[in-house]
């Protein structure tokens, strides 16, 4: 029995090392600045990400899940023609903007709020 706890708490402890739930600070910031987020950890692929103020994407990045709050900002300005923003599921409660030579690819999207694209949005 001792050993399947330990096994069960391991495992746990594995997934969980693996995936977290990223909230902006309130200032906000640049995504790629620790600065910008609670915990002072940049968001990665398997995290779930809450944007509460404005985050301006200043690099690519992939993401499982953000949720834009409502009167937060989430402005994708990466510069970059040759890659995408990832996020597998997009809630947008506030403002979504995508920038020229900016591209989103998010296969969910719940938009509540705005988005104004004057880059590619790709579903």
């Amino acid at each position: 029995m001792r050993k399947l706890l330990g096994l069960a708490l391991a495992f746990m402890l594995t997934v969980s090392a693996y995936s977290a739930e990223i909230t902006s600070t309130k200032d906000g910031g640049n995504w790629s600045n620790p600065a910008s987020w609670n915990g002072g950890k940049v968001p990665t692929k398997d995290d779930d990400v809450t944007i509460t103020s404005k985050i301006i994407a200043d690099r690519i990045f992939e993401s499982k899940t953000i949720t834009i709050k409502e009167n937060a900002d989430l402005i994708l300005d990466t510069r970059q023609d040759d890659g995408k923003c990832v996020v597998q599921r997009l809630i947008n409660y506030g403002t979504l903007k995508v920038t020229k030579h900016s591209s989103l690819y998010a296969p969910d999207i719940n938009n509540i709020g705005i988005i104004e694209n004057e880059g590619t949005i790709d579903t």
